[in-house]
């Protein structure tokens, strides 16, 4: 029971928001626990006081996540398209180094 108890107060006030100082813009910034900024406080000279404004701010996109199914067909034959594509380029890359090799063993320039 004790153990629940601590465990329910823990919860209760766990941290949900953080204050990072951003020192380009000079100001604190909040941030909820999902990353995205709720305010920003700034100081100002004129009062001496800190001044704090709310930010409705709409959710970022989430990278690394499929938004629509992948064609797993297509990205496997463009995949090897591409790497026929460096295939021949690296034979004939490997080509020409071998002639200059024979020509300049030959001196043939």
């Amino acid at each position: 029971m004790f153990l629940f108890f601590l465990l329910m107060c823990s919860y209760i006030y766990s941290q949900n928001s953080s204050e990072k100082w951003n020192s380009y813009l000079g100001r604190y910034e909040y941030f909820n626990g999902s990353g995205y900024m709720t305010g920003y406080k700034e100081y100002n000279k004129l009062t001496g006081s800190w001044d704090y404004y709310t930010v409705n701010q709409k959710p970022r996109n989430i990278y690394n996540k499929v938004v629509s199914p992948v064609n797993e067909t297509l990205v496997r034959e463009v995949m090897a398209s591409k790497q026929a594509r460096y295939d021949a380029n690296y034979q004939r890359v490997k080509n020409s180094i071998s002639d200059i090799q024979a020509k300049i063993q030959n001196f043939d320039i």
